[in-house]
């Protein structure tokens, strides 16, 4: 059972003998859980405290958030992108169909490139929006969605096929960077309720056809990293449009698939041994990442995740011995014995600063040192400009914000005031935080409402 909207106070599944004992605490309790948006890998109360950071001069935060207002300045003026303006690949197709053709070399590819602006467009402008509060950022915004989606004449028909032929990965992985953007300023009060509704309409549509699958084939096999994107792709649509249900699917598919998809090394066996096997296995863990950060902020630890003994832990640390000193470590990532394969690992493609954003996460959930290699050898602020953004700006060293990281947190205790829940009037809730903080609250039993359902295992 997920707890929604949580905040610094960081609640967690709680087990005893054979029953999950969830809290869920309504609307009233103030700081305790941030409501609305943004809530996706990072919600607006953890977003003010970053603000907090900056305004002190903090670093990593200032010099991040001073690259990210230049870019979404540099976004303030000119055209913006659309699917028309390459005309379309297929005769006869409406050119606002997205299409791209033939496969990772040749063929068309003009589309990707438009829907990729579009994503770094939105990501800078909403964090433009919610991290200096100046409305500016969001109109600009709202130009983008109308543009880009919306217009009869400009905008991309929402639907999750790529009418090209080619393959459906990069419009998967293209417009998660858009709906996370997105949900920074779907909250923005000055936009008109019809154009907000049309939009979230427009988001709906273009996921239907990848819901539960990718392009809704159940026989589609789930090799590479199509359907890691498809969860994340899915998973930030599901947050703008406050589909919870849809998105606790993703994570019930995460749990599903990750024990198949990461080897108990950590490598990422279906993209370890592609032509460009170092660059595809981040570009695989990316995903996995993302949508264990949209978890952490609904209470549910998938960074401790453990698969049959396979871990992000282990799939980070592989990844970040090599990261760390490519230049001299490629000869050795190229002899490396793959699990259950008898192809030896490839890399024709060498990894880049944009690779290295991933460890900021990686990095403020564990602290490891390692992680912390990475993030300096490739240099800070990291960039991410088609998928996180700015990732040292949104995820740079939680572990200094308050309430820390959901990583090694005890199960909340919850006690009657009176004791026992029958009469009661109100509850004391205590969690303890890493390291050995112990947050301590109280409120109304009106506020409160336990619920359990039953579990599997004792």
């Amino acid at each position: 059972m997920i707890l929604k909207n949580i905040n610094s106070f960081k609640a967690v599944e709680m087990k005893k003998s054979i029953v999950t004992f969830a809290l869920i605490l309504l609307i009233g309790l103030g700081d305790i859980f941030a409501a609305g948006h943004p809530n996706n890998i990072i919600n607006q109360a953890q977003v003010d405290e970053i603000k907090k950071k900056i305004q002190a001069g903090a670093q990593p935060w200032k010099k991040a958030y001073d690259k990210m207002m230049s870019d979404a300045n540099g976004d303030m003026s000119g055209g913006f992108p659309s699917v028309t303006s390459n005309g379309s690949v297929i005769s006869g197709t409406d050119s606002r169909y997205y299409a791209s053709a033939g496969g990772y070399s040749g063929g068309d590819k003009r589309d990707i490139g438009v829907i990729e602006d579009a994503s770094r467009m939105m990501i800078n402008l909403g964090l433009a929006y919610s991290f200096s509060g100046q409305t500016k950022y969001a109109d600009r915004a709202i130009d983008l969605v109308k543009y880009f989606c919306l217009s009869n004449t400009t905008g991309m028909i929402p639907s999750g096929k790529n009418w090209g032929g080619g393959g459906i990965v990069h419009l998967l992985f293209g417009l998660q960077g858009f709906f996370f953007g997105a949900d920074f300023i779907i909250d923005y009060p000055g936009w008109k309720a019809s154009e907000k509704a049309a939009f979230i309409d427009w988001i709906t549509k273009t996921i239907e056809l990848n819901k539960v699958s990718v392009k809704g084939d159940l026989s589609f096999r789930y090799e590479n990293n199509w359907e890691d994107w498809r969860m994340c792709h899915v998973g930030f649509a599901a947050i703008v449009i406050e589909d919870e249900t849809l998105l606790n699917s993703i994570f019930d598919r995460w749990k599903e698939i990750f024990p198949t998809h990461i080897g108990n090394t950590g490598q990422m066996l279906d993209d370890i041994t592609r032509d460009q096997g170092f660059t595809y296995s981040l570009f695989g863990l990316e995903p996995y990442s993302q949508v264990a950060a949209m978890a952490r902020n609904r209470g549910m630890d998938l960074f401790n995740y453990n698969g049959g003994g396979k871990s992000l832990k282990k799939a980070w640390d592989f990844h970040a011995y090599f990261m760390a000193d490519w230049s001299s470590r490629k000869s050795e990532f190229l002899n490396t014995t793959i699990e259950g394969k008898t192809k030896k690992a490839t890399a024709t493609a060498n990894p880049g600063k944009e690779h290295a954003g991933l460890f900021e996460i990686a990095y403020s959930i564990f602290k490891d040192p390692d992680y912390l290699k990475v993030l300096n050898k490739w240099g800070r602020p990291s960039v991410m400009m088609r998928k996180l953004g700015h990732p040292t700006l949104t995820h740079g060293n939680w572990f200094d914000l308050p309430g820390g990281t959901i990583s090694g947190i005890a199960a909340p205790i919850i006690s009657p005031s009176g004791g026992n829940f029958k009469g009661s009037k109100s509850v004391t809730i205590t969690t303890q935080l890493p390291p050995n903080q112990i947050e301590t609250i109280e409120c109304p039993i009106n506020k409160v409402r336990i619920e359990s359902e039953s579990i599997n295992k004792a």
